[in-house]
């Protein structure tokens, strides 16, 4: 477990570092949310979902197995709320928290692994917003669903 804590810790300190300030370009107030579930954001949202899936749930489980039952990462209520900035191409621009969830390791991870799955689908043109990108509003938890597309959303700052 000490060594999946160091790895773990040095990559937390430098996606921490990629992450602040926190602030998001979507705000309440400032925002125009889209349809999510209209056909022409669905592919997108679940073409997203197919590239953090599996690392995700990776990470959780070496959380499982690499800590014990009374460790703070293992409170199953662990959530965190990211915004993250794709562009037209596809790539992962920019990822901020929205709501974070206490534990600033748990949060790290969930900003590394968006930006470490690299270029994937572009959006479609329809879905961009006036800056060419899409804002992805995601929540990454411990418990069932934990990166599902039933809590993530498209939105676009007006």
């Amino acid at each position: 477990a000490s060594s999946i804590s160091a790895r773990l810790l040095r990559v937390w300190l430098e996606t921490w570092a990629m992450a602040s300030p926190v602030t998001s370009a979507v705000t309440t107030g400032s925002e125009t949310q889209l349809n999510t579930r209209r056909d022409d954001h669905a592919p997108f949202i679940n073409a997203y979902h197919r590239r953090i899936h599996d690392p995700w749930h990776d990470f959780i489980n070496r959380l499982n197995f690499g800590y014990t039952r009374d460790h703070p990462i293992n409170d199953l209520s662990l959530e965190t709320r990211l915004e993250i900035r794709v562009l037209a191409d596809g790539t992962v621009d920019r990822v901020r928290i929205i709501r974070g969830s206490g534990d600033a390791f748990f949060d790290a991870e969930a900003i590394r692994l968006n930006y470490a799955v690299g270029r994937g689908a572009a959006p479609a043109a329809n879905i961009l917003c006036n800056d060419n990108s899409v804002y992805l509003h995601w929540t990454f938890s411990r418990t069932p669903g934990r990166c599902g597309t039933h809590r993530a959303g498209v939105h676009c700052p007006r």
